[in-house]
C-alpha cells in the first residue's frame, strides 16, 4: 500500500477502487490475512467510517475532489500497518504499509533521535513515533482527515472498541465464545489445503486445535519452535499433542545460524517489538518459514498462529479494576445527582494515565489528542467498568499484537509466498463477539479481583478439554524464555555486535546512542556474559538501528 498526496493529485498502489456519487471514491487496500468476496457498494454512506463495517480488517482511502477532502482508515485491530509522512512546506503527504518504502520515496530524510531514544528504552509499548524524522505511525482504529487545501491534518478516532455487556453467566459466555472462534476458523482457513499450526503447547494452541479438530479439520500438521540442544519447548508441546494423538516436528534453531535470520528479518521488516525475553523465539523467523516452504514442498498451506487476544490480561491491576469500577459507580450516581462530567471524566483520565497511547512522551500530539477524545467519549457513552477495561485492553495489552502479524506476512511474502498466515483471534468479526462477556465472568468471580492478575484467563483455561489439566498448559512459551534469550548469549553474537560497533561508518550513530543512553561495549567475551537482558537488549538495539538506517539509505 502506497498512497501519494500533492497539491495536484492523489495517487495509490495496491488498493481496489470504488467510485461514489459526485466524483467521490473509496480505495480498499485488502488485509492479507482474511479471505475476501467480492463487495459491491450499493449504496453511498454520509459517514465514511459506515464503509468501515462493510470492509472489516481493512483500511480505507476516501477522497470527495469537490470538497478538496481526504480521508485515510487505519483498520482495526491493526492487520495492516500505517506510516505516514508529511511536508507541508513541499505539500506532500505520504502514507505506506511499508516503511522502507515510504523513507525511501522522501528525499533526505534524517534519523530522529527523539524516536530513537524511545526505540531503545520504551521498544515493548507503542509509540507513535519511529526513528525517523517526521515519519509517524497512525494506530489501529485511527483516521486521519486531510484538508487538500491547506495540507492541515487531523488525527481522530474511528472504531469505539468495546461493546455492550450482554453476557453475564458462564454458560452463555462458553457457548458464544466457542461459536465466535469456530467460525472465525472456518471463515479464515481453508479444508482444501493443509494447516500448519504452531503449536507450543500453551493454553492459545492447544485451544486451537481442539476447536479445529471439533470442527471438522483434518489435515493438521504441528510445529514447535525450539533451539538446538534444548528439548524443554518440544516436550512440553509433544506433552499436549498426546491428547489429541498428534505429533509435533520441531524447527530447529541453531544458535549459530538465528543471527543471519534475524538480521534479514530486520532488513525486512520495521521490527518494533524488540523485547528480546520473548521475542527471541521470533528472531529465527526466515528459518521458520524457510523450513515449512520445505517441509511442504512449495505447496499452498494455512499457517495458524494463536496469541490470544485477551479478555482479560496481566496489565489489569486489581487496582485498576476497582478504581474503574468505583468511577462507574460514581458516573451512576452522578446521573441522580448533579456531579459536572468534566469532573468525573478527569478522574477517568487520570485513572488511565499510564497507558502508553496517553503518554506524550511516547506519541504524537495529534495521536494523544485522538487517543484522549476516544477514551473520554467511550467514558461518556458508557459506565460499565467491563466497556472501559475493554477499551484499555484494545489500546494498551491487545494492542502490541498487530506487529507480529505485520512482520510474519512480509517475511512470508519473501520466503513463501504460496501460504497464508491466519490469526483467528485477531478476526475483527470474533473479537467482537467475545467483547460482550462481563468481568466477573471473565476472571471467575468478583472475589478474584483481589487476585489479580493470577486469574486473569480464568474463563479461557475453563474452555480447554477436560482431560486436560489447567496447570499443565498456563505456561506456553514462558518457561522457556531463557532459552530463547540464549540465542544472544553466545559468542557468535558478541562478534558481529563488535563488528558493527566498531565500524567507522556506523561512528557517530553508536558514540551518540552510547552516551545518551550510559551504554557502554562490553570488550571481552567474559563481560559481555555477565550483562542482563537489559543491558543486551540496548546493544541489540544499536545493531538494529544500524541494520535499518542502512537498508533504508539514511544518512547518519
Amino acid at each position: 500500500m502506497f498512497i501519494s498526496i500533492s497539491d495536484e493529485e492523489v495517487t495509490y498502489s495496491g488498493g481496489k477502487k470504488y467510485v461514489l456519487k459526485d466524483s467521490k471514491y473509496l480505495v480498499v487496500f485488502e488485509s492479507p490475512n482474511h479471505i475476501k468476496n467480492e463487495i459491491i457498494l450499493n449504496q453511498e454512506y454520509a459517514e465514511i467510517t459506515k464503509y468501515a463495517d462493510i470492509f472489516p480488517s481493512d483500511s480505507i482511502l476516501f477522497v470527495d475532489p469537490l470538497k478538496k477532502k481526504i480521508v485515510f482508515l487505519r483498520d482495526w485491530p491493526g492487520n495492516i500497518q500505517s506510516f505516514y509522512f508529511l511536508d507541508k512546506d513541499k505539500k506532500q503527504f505520504h502514507i505506506s504499509d511499508d516503511i522502507t518504502h515510504l523513507v525511501k520515496k522522501i528525499k533526505n530524510i534524517k534519523p530522529s533521535f527523539a524516536g530513537i531514544q524511545l526505540f531503545l528504552n520504551y521498544r515493548k509499548h507503542y509509540h507513535s513515533h519511529t526513528i525517523y524524522g517526521n515519519v509517524e505511525m497512525l494506530h489501529p482504529g485511527l483516521m486521519i482527515e486531510i484538508d487538500h487545501y491547506s495540507f492541515s491534518f487531523e488525527v481522530k478516532p474511528w472504531y469505539l472498541p468495546f461493546r455492550q455487556i450482554e453476557i453475564k453467566n458462564k454458560q452463555n459466555a462458553t457457548g458464544k465464545y466457542i461459536e465466535a472462534i469456530d467460525n472465525s476458523l472456518m471463515r479464515l482457513v481453508t479444508k482444501d489445503n493443509p494447516i500448519a499450526l504452531m503449536f507450543s503447547g500453551g493454553s492459545d494452541s492447544t485451544f486451537l486445535l481442539d476447536r479445529l479438530i471439533k470442527s471438522g479439520f483434518t489435515n493438521i500438521n504441528l510445529f514447535a519452535i525450539c533451539i538446538k540442544d534444548n528439548t524443554s519447548q518440544i516436550d512440553y508441546a509433544i506433552d499436549k499433542a498426546k491428547h489429541f494423538n498428534l505429533s509435533v516436528t520441531p524447527i530447529i534453531v541453531d544458535k549459530k545460524e538465528v543471527l543471519k535470520s534475524w538480521t534479514k528479518l530486520y532488513e525486512i521488516c520495521y521490527h518494533y517489538l524488540s523485547d528480546l525475553r520473548i521475542d527471541g523465539i521470533f528472531s529465527s523467523a526466515v528459518l521458520v518459514f524457510e523450513f515449512l516452504r520445505d517441509y511442504f514442498k512449495n505447496e499452498p498451506v494455512t499457517i495458524i498462529w494463536g496469541s490470544q487476544y485477551a479478555l482479560i490480561s496481566p496489565v489489569i491491576s486489581a487496582k485498576a479494576i476497582v478504581s474503574l469500577r468505583l468511577l462507574s459507580l460514581i458516573k451512576k450516581i452522578s446521573d441522580l445527582v448533579f456531579i459536572p462530567s468534566k469532573i468525573i471524566t478527569t478522574l477517568f483520565l487520570f485513572v488511565v494515565k499510564n497507558v502508553p497511547v496517553l503518554d506524550r512522551k511516547q506519541v504524537s500530539e495529534q495521536t494523544y489528542q485522538a487517543y484522549k477524545s476516544l477514551y473520554s467519549k467511550c467514558f461518556g457513552m458508557h459506565h460499565n467498568a467491563t466497556q472501559l477495561i475493554d477499551m484499555v485492553l484494545s489500546t494498551n495489552y491487545n494492542y502490541c499484537k498487530h506487529w507480529w502479524m505485520d512482520w510474519r506476512g512480509k517475511v512470508k511474502n519473501i520466503y513463501y509466498p504460496e501460504a497464508k498466515n491466519v490469526y483467528p483471534f485477531h478476526d475483527r468479526t470474533f473479537q467482537e463477539a467475545s467483547m460482550p462477556i462481563d468481568l466477573n465472568v471473565r476472571i471467575g468471580g468478583w472475589k478474584n479481583i483481589f487476585t489479580m492478575p493470577k486469574e486473569y484467563k480464568h474463563f479461557f483455561y475453563s474452555l480447554l478439554p477436560s482431560n486436560i489439566p489447567i496447570s499443565s498448559v498456563k505456561r506456553g512459551n514462558y518457561k522457556t524464555l531463557p532459552e530463547y534469550f540464549s540465542l544472544f548469549k553466545n559468542e557468535q553474537f558478541y562478534n558481529t555486535l563488535l563488528e558493527y560497533l566498531n565500524d567507522p561508518k556506523n561512528k557517530k550513530l553508536v558514540d551518540l546512542v552510547l552516551k545518551k543512553n550510559n551504554i557502554s561495549i562490553p570488550y571481552s567475551y567474559e563481560n559481555f556474559l555477565k550483562l542482563d537482558y537489559q543491558q543486551v537488549e540496548k546493544l541489540s538495539g544499536i545493531l538494529f538501528l544500524i541494520i535499518r538506517f542502512r537498508t533504508d539509505g539514511v544518512d547518519l
